[in-house]
């Protein structure tokens, strides 16, 4: 082990099993890979105070190795499995992570090891945080809304897909947003969909069309309106807050109910 200082650690800071040495037995068994990462969800102030007796736990993520991301995971398109680069050796690597595969250690534990920078760019670390937070702020919608847009459900994930990487968020407005309407009256819906605001031109103009597709698939729905400019693609530099304000960020549950690639978790290596 490297000597270390508790005051050394932040946020999102990354370690090894084997750093650990004979400390391992404090993460749980089934989340021991030694060819794994673990990331520190704990936030910096917390996780590098120099008294344990204010806060003697780390919270930690594991990052499995894959063979490769798939684009239904990538950003927070799925609620539950996170792909993403991890730097390391000179290259970047495709990691998974699992929702439920995050514990609490000792904080103690980390006080004899040096953490690892660099693992993650900041973009990262801020992906990483948003999803874990976002298993406490989905939105939740009322029964009769979500029993007419589940039908729909399937095609925007789909567009979702094909938009690929440069797919940053779906923001949605449901109006009204706490009633349960009759069977002939429609829900108001607005969809903004973002995009990295470094996005090429070509790149941009590609998925313009991905959302007037989708929109096709929408428009003249009597159960949900989504008439006129209701489904809209923007650059995040475009954004204002006042554009999102009452918004809520869309995360369907189809995406984490595919049946392909198969299984709760793709293939490792």
């Amino acid at each position: 082990m490297t000597a270390s200082c508790i005051a050394d650690w932040r946020q999102c800071d990354t370690f090894v099993l084997s750093e650990l040495g004979s400390t391992s037995e404090l993460i749980p068994a089934a989340h021991h890979d030694q060819n794994g990462v673990y990331i520190v969800l704990t936030h910096s102030c917390s996780v590098s105070i120099l008294d344990f007796g204010k806060e003697p736990l780390v919270e930690y993520i594991l990052a499995r190795p894959i063979t490769k991301k798939d684009n239904t995971y990538v950003g927070r398109n799925n609620r539950r499995i996170l792909h993403l680069d991890l730097h390391g050796d000179g290259e970047a690597k495709p990691y998974g992570l699992l929702i439920h595969e995050r514990g609490f250690f000792d904080r103690k534990g980390l006080d004899g090891i040096s953490p690892t920078k660099g693992r993650l760019d900041e973009k990262s670390k801020e992906l990483i945080i948003k999803w874990i937070a976002s298993r406490y702020t989905a939105p939740a919608f009322p029964d009769e809304f979500n029993k007419r847009f589940k039908p729909y459900e399937k095609h925007i994930g789909e567009k979702f897909k094909k938009i690929g990487t440069s797919f940053t968020a779906a923001y949605i407005i449901v109006d009204p947003v706490d009633e349960e309407l009759n069977a002939v009256t429609p829900y108001d819906v607005n969809i903004l969909l973002s995009v990295e605001a470094d996005i090429g031109s070509a790149d941009y103009d590609r998925c313009e069309k991905i959302v007037e597709e989708l929109k096709a698939i929408l428009v003249n729905n009597n159960e949900i309106d989504f008439l006129g400019e209701k489904v809209s693609l923007l650059r995040e530099d475009q954004i204002t807050l006042a554009m999102i304000r009452g918004t809520k960020i869309l995360l369907l549950d189809y995406l984490s109910e595919r049946e392909t690639p198969g299984g709760e978790f793709p293939a490792q290596t």
